[in-house]
């Protein structure tokens, strides 16, 4: 699956505000944000949110990453491994349903890997 894909699926869960697509290193590939917003910048804070998330996970034997919640007084930051190579930092407004949000995620993740395990 191509991150336009993604971007297709992406922008059909309502509760995502804004979102970066990066690759590991923290490329930015795909971004909605409006330009008053750096993207580079978010793109670049995704990718260490997930490093640095994978690696206390390991080092505190809590078992496999699965996302990273920002959580602020107006909404949420949310970052996801999609795979290996690719991040998925999404602004989500502060109503939204993180329980729905993860499932679709989950779901799009699983697609993305060939995986046929649906999660409804």
């Amino acid at each position: 699956m191509e991150t336009e894909k993604i971007v297709e699926k992406i922008k059909k869960i309502k509760a995502i505000l804004g979102f970066v697509i990066v690759r590991n290193d923290g490329l930015l590939l795909e971004s909605n944000f409006p330009p008053e917003i750096n993207s580079k910048m978010l793109a670049v804070m995704a990718a260490a949110i997930v490093k640095s998330s994978i690696i206390s996970s390991k080092e505190l034997k809590i078992g496999e990453f699965s996302y990273t919640l920002l959580k602020a007084s107006e909404g949420l930051y949310l970052c996801v491994e999609i795979s290996p190579e690719i991040i998925l930092g999404c602004l989500l407004g502060k109503k939204a349903s993180l329980n729905q949000v993860l499932k679709t995620i989950q779901n799009l993740k699983n697609i993305y890997l060939g995986k046929n395990n649906l999660i409804l």
